[in-house]
């Protein structure tokens, strides 16, 4: 039997991955729109190309003010990128 707290880890994570599959396409779509690279889209937001490419493959999300900073960069609100 699963403890309460190994329940409440599983669940947090299949939220965070159900996430991933919604924001990596939506980021990887727009970054396209702008005809920007990984390399660039990393460049604009600080951070390395992987993480680009993690959240395009779906590995990995956002922090929350990288959220914001993708927001205003594309200048979509920020529900898009969700």
């Amino acid at each position: 039997m699963k403890s309460k707290s190994n329940t409440n880890i599983t669940k947090t994570r299949v939220r965070q991955h159900s996430l991933a599959f919604r924001t990596g396409p939506a980021i990887k779509k727009l970054r396209t729109k702008y005809n920007m690279t990984q390399q660039q889209l990393a460049n604009q937001l600080n951070i390395s190309r992987s993480s680009v490419g993690n959240w395009e493959a779906c590995l990995r999300t956002p922090k929350a003010e990288q959220y914001s900073a993708l927001a205003e960069l594309f200048n979509v609100d920020i529900s898009t990128l969700y």
